[in-house]
């Protein structure tokens, strides 16, 4: 059985699935609302699953129902974001997986924070790519809560022309969701900079968080930065 529920369950696992529906809380609640769901199965909490307009981050706490889930996303037409094992469980239409990183390097605070003018960020972010960093189409929806560092749900660097994004922030867990040069810049060491500017600002909030990156072809970047590849991320379509 799926019914929506007001706020997350105590003892949830602390990760990067996690982590999006708590920076979306923090975001989002007082605004537009997020919606928040259970699944039960024989009296038993086996799937938690939260997000806004039909993109959900799931997180599977047991045994679930996988039919039902299945079922739930395809006549919501919604886009799912878990862990790569419970992708490969549900019969999506299509499924697109990113390998993920983790920082491991300690990182140097630096002086400037880079948060620049939101105008800026638009314009580097739609130019577009760093290396084999490729982003996806500009989203406004998608930008707005990236660029939502005030709300500390997200936060992002701008340096040189480069940005740095964080789209997911909590004292946690915090997930790179994109880096981004002008094409002309590419090859200076701009998006390095910008990616290490982002790092300090999040260890500056949040000395404790895990930092993790989630890309499909640009693990060589992030490694030369200090991260380690741990696993997979995916992206389901339905």
């Amino acid at each position: 059985m799926i019914e929506r529920i007001e706020k997350l369950p105590e003892g949830l696992p602390e990760n990067v699935v996690t982590a999006r529906i708590n920076a979306l809380l923090s975001a989002y609640r007082d605004s537009v609302g997020i919606d928040i769901f259970t699944q039960t199965v024989d009296g038993q909490i086996t799937a938690i699953f939260g997000g806004m307009d039909g993109s959900f981050s799931l997180e599977l706490c047991g045994k679930a129902d996988i039919e039902e889930l299945d079922s739930y996303f395809s006549f919501l037409s919604g886009t799912v974001f878990c862990d790569s094992v419970t992708a490969d469980a549900l019969h999506c239409e299509e499924k697109q997986y990113s390998d993920l990183y983790e920082l491991t390097d300690a990182v140097e605070i630096t002086d400037g924070d880079g948060h620049g003018r939101i105008s800026d960020v638009y314009h580097v972010l739609k130019m577009g790519e760093d290396g084999d960093i490729v982003l996806p189409p500009f989203d406004p929806w998608y930008t707005d809560l990236c660029v939502r560092f005030n709300h500390g749900a997200a936060d992002l660097a701008l340096c040189d022309g480069a940005v740095a994004v964080a789209g997911f922030v909590t004292d946690q867990n915090a997930l790179i969701t994109g880096v981004a040069v002008g094409k002309s810049d590419r090859k200076k060491g701009r998006g390095t900079k910008a990616l290490k500017t982002l790092l300090s600002n999040i260890r500056k909030k949040h000395p404790s968080c895990r930092v993790f990156a989630a890309t499909q072809n640009a693990g060589g970047f992030y490694i030369k930065n200090g991260f380690k590849k741990v696993g997979r991320i995916a992206v389901l379509m339905y």
